[in-house]
């Protein structure tokens, strides 16, 4: 099961999913539908892993978010790409700052500590990422 198939008509294009824990697991996830035996799924050409920072770590001032896209991910991106190298993968990493929230409804829980601080599109296509954009945030590396 997948977060959202991406559809004209009757055929599977692509394949989308949305993970803030597991990213690793999630890009194998893709990997295993673009490999998938079922008629419906051979006619994917591209997924999209749209990945967000979910819980920050650290104490006091050093409190942060982890970035939304970790090494062990991009690795698992790469060797799917590397495998089905006729479809690509669009990769959407949500980064998040931490904020703690001292007033509001917002202030019950860490969950919401988080304020949107980048969004960067990644592409891969036959193991290697190929492009890159900024599409919200600072326009430095972080």
């Amino acid at each position: 099961m997948c977060d959202a198939l991406l559809c004209d008509e009757d055929q599977a294009l692509g394949v989308l999913e949305v993970e803030g824990t597991r990213g690793k697991y999630t890009a194998e996830k893709i990997g295993s539908f673009f490999g998938a035996e079922l008629e419906y799924y051979r006619s994917l050409s591209f997924g999209i892993l749209a990945l967000y920072a979910y819980s920050p770590a650290g104490k006091g001032r050093d409190r942060t978010y982890r970035p939304a896209r970790d090494e062990e991910t991009i690795q698992a991106i790469v060797r799917v790409s590397s495998n089905h190298p006729e479809k690509v993968i669009a990769v959407v990493a949500i980064d998040k700052s931490y904020s703690r929230q001292q007033i509001g409804i917002r202030a019950r829980s860490e969950y919401y500590a988080g304020e949107l601080s980048k969004v960067t599109g990644f592409l891969y296509r036959e193991g290697q990422e190929v492009d890159s954009l900024i599409l919200y945030g600072a326009n430095n590396a972080g």
